[in-house]
């Protein structure tokens, strides 16, 4: 299926529908619950991989990885376009909400939001230190209590030696403009 590439992440908008995060540039998908697939290469190269990958619906996700790379699909995967963050930062991570906003996190400790589909990304955290965060999630449980103040919660995991794992947690009102 995959061709022996490693695939980092999954994302399944839908039961049938199946998208996969993978090195050397590719981006596999199944639209019939995995019995086939298709491969997408962007052709950034064997050394560049995709490592997250998030759908809202069957239809449009993105996919993030090495070196700033963002692949953006509105059309379920038949095309793909190539957005860039403003830094060659390695994502670790991507939340797609709606077609307009996106978060990722990365590398130097950075968060970046779009509002715009990804066509601009701004970086809205950064501590710049050697650490990462590696994972975030939109709490939507968080979001439907307090809607009003626009919250979001990050929970970012950072690995401060082998084998000793340092957690923090950071939340953001009023649409990710503090930290």
């Amino acid at each position: 299926m995959t061709n022996g590439r490693k695939i980092n992440e999954i994302a399944v908008p839908d039961v049938n529908t199946i998208y996969g995060a993978c090195d050397s540039s590719r981006i596999v998908m199944s639209k019939d619950g995995g019995a086939t697939w298709t491969e997408f290469e962007a052709g950034l190269g064997t050394t560049n991989q995709f490592i997250a990958i998030d759908f809202i619906n069957t239809q449009y996700g993105m996919a993030t990885g090495s070196n700033g790379n963002i692949m953006k699909t509105v059309n379920g995967g038949a095309n793909w376009t190539l957005v860039n963050l403003p830094t060659t930062t390695l994502a670790w991570d991507i939340d797609v909400i709606d077609t307009s906003f996106a978060f990722i996190c990365g590398t130097g400790e950075t968060i970046f939001r779009t509002t715009d589909g990804g066509t601009t990304w701004v970086q809205q955290f950064g501590a710049g230190g050697t650490r990462f965060i590696r994972h975030l999630f939109l709490l939507t449980e968080m979001l439907v209590l307090h809607q009003a103040l626009q919250e979001t919660l990050i929970i970012p995991q950072t690995v401060v030696k082998p084998g000793l794992l340092q957690q923090l947690c950071l939340t953001t009102l009023f649409g990710a403009q503090q930290w």
